[in-house]
């Protein structure tokens, strides 16, 4: 009678949670499934405290050091899945002392569950996959097929080139593949089973702001990681699991939720877009100058020939002179525009103009130039050029060269609260390397360059100066002439000497 009372009652009656946690733990090797739960307790040390209170601050101890040791963890081990994994460790240890129910009563008035997760908590699906990589030897037939087929896909999951990770409701990691461990410097061994909230700030802040919005894309975002700046790309999909032991239909539908994150590398793609869209402005700015060219070009003729008709009839000398400076500022004024239009098409000057001349004239000419710029009224321009050397090249555009860099000298004078110098300096300096190259040295001590630009101030369009106050073309342009001259140029900041400011290091061929 009672064999058979047993069987009808429980062939016909649901077992409840702590019966089958309680054959959970009777069973040798078992598979039950454990939910992702979340406890009370959050650290080790507050697993001893609550069990003190039980069993005594010693036994307290021992247990929870013997259950660390069995499941090979850290005292300072902090992440929800290795506590959910801590607590069975113990349950199990006490079973062997005292049976299961009442190892259960204790460990459940001790180290319970939040209530508020009991009727909604994810299969714990890390612990269930461990399990069977233990016992997968004891596989066979179609348990072996459907364990190879979620080996499949784990591993196809886990080397896909986009970063993909799961989370549940309560924010706890489940998966972290390979392209996300690159990403982020994560490992998925320390990260799952762990809040979203122990990620590095910059990822913890992006993912949880992004789970909580209602956007479930993102196309550019901009990061600057340890690494350097990342641009990315995340999608969000919504995730429901159906309980089906649930009979009602509502709790049924949303027993599990949580979310898919991809997160899509799009740095080099955006590097891409960059160089595409500076192209793109170089061949706006080849099509401008030639224009400008033409318009400038009728003007500036027409000037020269008027300074040529003063030149030839006037007879006054300070007004001959004058006309010859006219001259020579037309002629500069199409060397520029010239360079420009050179610039912009990629082209190189012709060497056919390349002639011998003095370098302490050119520089020279350059500091005249420079004078007539209200900027350099304060500052004093030194100079040490051997009056021997001659250099061979286009004299109109190194002296283009050297006005553009003194006018950047200049310019890094123009705030007195970034040098502590009572008269500005700028020192200009050459010395001739071996028989064939000569080094030029212009030396400013004002506020020096920001790091991140020094290794892009040749490039077009970058500048350290305010916007409207700047193209971004001079260093450029520069550049383009000294590589025309089979030269070099390089800025050095801060000076060799150590002392405050900029060094710009050009290298040009002697004439011999």
């Amino acid at each position: 009678m009672n064999a058979i009372t047993f069987f009808i009652v429980s062939r016909y009656t649901r077992q409840s949670a702590a019966e089958r946690s309680a054959a959970g733990a009777c069973a040798i090797n078992d598979l039950r499934r454990p939910y992702r739960w979340e406890l009370t307790v959050s650290s080790v040390p507050e697993f001893i405290e609550q069990l003190t209170i039980a069993f005594g601050k010693d036994t307290a101890k021992r247990e929870v050091q013997l259950a660390l040791s069995d499941l090979t963890m850290g005292f300072q081990e902090k992440r929800p899945y290795a506590l959910r994994r801590l607590r069975d460790q113990i349950e199990a240890n006490l079973s062997g002392l005292m049976g299961p129910t009442i190892a259960k009563e204790m460990v459940d008035q001790y180290l319970p569950f939040k209530s508020s997760t009991i009727q909604s908590g994810w299969e714990d699906t890390q612990f269930i996959e461990s399990k069977l990589e233990t016992g997968r030897h004891k596989l066979s037939g179609l348990s072996e097929e459907l364990d190879n087929l979620r080996r499949f896909h784990r591993q196809t999951l886990h080397i896909l080139p986009i970063g993909v990770c799961s989370i549940t409701s309560n924010a706890e990691i489940i998966s972290w593949n390979l392209a996300i461990e690159k990403l982020t410097g994560v490992s998925s061994k320390n990260i799952i089973g762990s809040s979203l909230t122990s990620l590095p700030k910059i990822w913890s802040k992006l993912l949880c702001e992004f789970l909580e919005s209602n956007e479930t894309s993102i196309q550019h975002k901009g990061l600057n990681t340890e690494s350097g700046p990342l641009s990315v790309k995340l999608h969000k999909v919504k995730m429901r699991f159906r309980d089906q032991e649930s009979k009602d239909s509502e709790q049924q539908a949303h027993r599990q939720e949580g979310f898919i994150l991809v997160i899509e590398d799009i740095t080099d793609t955006q590097i891409l877009q960059a160089k595409l869209t500076h192209h793109e402005r170089l061949a706006s700015i080849g099509r401008f100058a030639a224009g400008v060219a033409h318009e400038i070009g009728n003007p500036v003729t027409g000037i020269a020939c008027l300074a040529q008709e003063i030149i030839a009839e006037s007879k006054d000398i300070d007004t001959r002179n004058s006309a010859e400076d006219i001259l020579a500022q037309t002629q500069r004024i199409t060397a520029i525009v010239s360079s420009l239009v050179n610039f912009s098409r990629m082209g190189h000057s012709d060497s056919e103009a390349f002639k011998k001349f003095h370098l302490k004239k050119s520089v020279t000419d350059a500091i005249q130039l420079i004078k007539l710029q209200p900027k350099s009224k304060n500052i004093s321009i030194n100079t040490s050029i051997p009056a021997e050397i001659n250099l061979w090249g286009d004299e109109q555009r190194i002296v283009q060269v050297l006005n553009n860099l003194l006018s950047n000298a200049c310019d890094a004078y123009a705030n007195p609260e970034h040098y502590t110098t009572e008269c500005p300096t700028i020192a200009i300096e050459a010395v001739i390397l071996n028989p064939t190259k000569v080094q030029i040295s212009i030396t400013d001590y004002g506020e020096g360059l920001p790091k991140p630009l020094k290794d892009k101030l040749i490039e077009p369009f970058v500048t350290t100066k305010d916007p409207g106050k700047g193209t971004g073309l001079g260093l450029a342009v520069v550049y383009s002439i000294i590589e025309d001259h089979n030269g070099q140029i390089s800025f050095i900041s801060p000076t060799r000497n150590g002392n405050q400011g900029t060094e710009v290091l050009l290298t040009l061929p002697l004439a011999n």
